[in-house]
């Protein structure tokens, strides 16, 4: 039951359903801004961005195969909903809860989940955005939820259904909020659990640079909005940091190297310093909790 519900509100910006691109980033350039925004080329651009930037669910489900155990207190918990008065903390922290609900979900914490859906639903009352999504966008979901392209579509369409409303609405910032607050705790709870020494979940956290890269030219695509300056330098800050992932063609393999280095294979090969990795999960540590306070 719990997992019927998630699903509508996952749909919400958070990007919950769509699956990561682990071939590499977006060639596509810079996104248009103003007026051309909901044109063809944008959409495009916008499919390829959801592809690229992981769903919450897709990295609470790699957390899952690691074996690693289900940790409440890594989560943002749902008490603190009540002090988050601003649109922006209550956009950011709807993309938070959302990915704590994924995670929740993802480990079978049906009463945890339940908290974590509460607050979803109530943000989005807050936000006034519980009405700009299309009525049998639930019913689609779940219809098409095994099916990753058609689910992508889906998505793809409710976002450009919340992104028309919010501009009508002057309030389009909304939405790169939403995003950018489920993309970086989903990092923050992959990050949490890099103890367990798992090499695909070091692979997902490394294959950030390109999801980074998507993520800031995304914010971009806004143009100047100086409700979201901040956030542009906060991704630009670990942009700067995943910029020490380094990438070569090779054929798949996973190592380790005698200077601790790890390097992670798949068409091409990703290798990251143990010093690179550890500055990036502080700085995810540090953008998080400056969210959530």
């Amino acid at each position: 039951m719990v997992r019927e519900l998630v699903i509508p509100f996952l749909a919400i910006g958070l990007m919950a359903l769509t699956s990561c691109n682990q071939d590499g980033g977006n060639e596509g350039g810079q996104l248009p801004v103003g007026d051309t925004l909901n044109n063809n080329f944008q959409k495009e651009q916008v499919k390829k961005i959801l592809y690229t930037i992981p769903s919450p669910m897709a990295m609470a489900s790699i957390i899952k195969s690691t074996g690693a155990d289900f940790d409440k207190d890594m989560l943002n918990s749902t008490q603190t909903l009540s002090k988050y008065n601003t649109a922006r903390q209550q956009a950011l922290n709807l993309g938070i809860y959302g990915a704590d609900l994924s995670y929740s979900t993802m480990f079978d914490q049906d009463q945890e989940a339940i908290q974590y859906l509460s607050a979803v639903q109530k943000l989005c009352v807050q936000l006034g955005i519980e009405g700009a999504i299309e009525s049998d966008i639930y019913e689609r979901l779940n219809k098409y939820m095994e099916n990753r392209d058609s689910v992508l579509n889906v998505v793809s369409e409710t976002y450009f259904s919340l992104d028309i409303y919010l501009k009508e609405n002057k309030r389009e910032d909304l939405l790169a909020m939403i995003i950018t607050g489920g993309w970086i705790e989903g990092l923050y709870l992959a990050s949490q659990h890099l103890s367990s020494g798992s090499a695909e979940l070091q692979q997902r956290i490394a294959e950030q640079k390109y999801s980074v890269d998507d993520l800031s030219k995304l914010l971009d695509s806004y143009g100047e909005n100086e409700s979201l300056s901040e956030i542009k330098a906060d991704v630009q800050a670990l942009k700067d940091l995943f910029s020490a992932v380094q990438s070569t063609s090779a054929s798949a393999s996973t190592s380790t190297e005698e200077n601790g280095t790890i390097v992670i294979g798949g068409g091409s090969v990703l290798s990251i310093s143990p010093e690179a990795l550890t500055k990036i999960v502080e700085k995810v540590r540090e953008i998080r909790n400056k969210y959530i306070a």
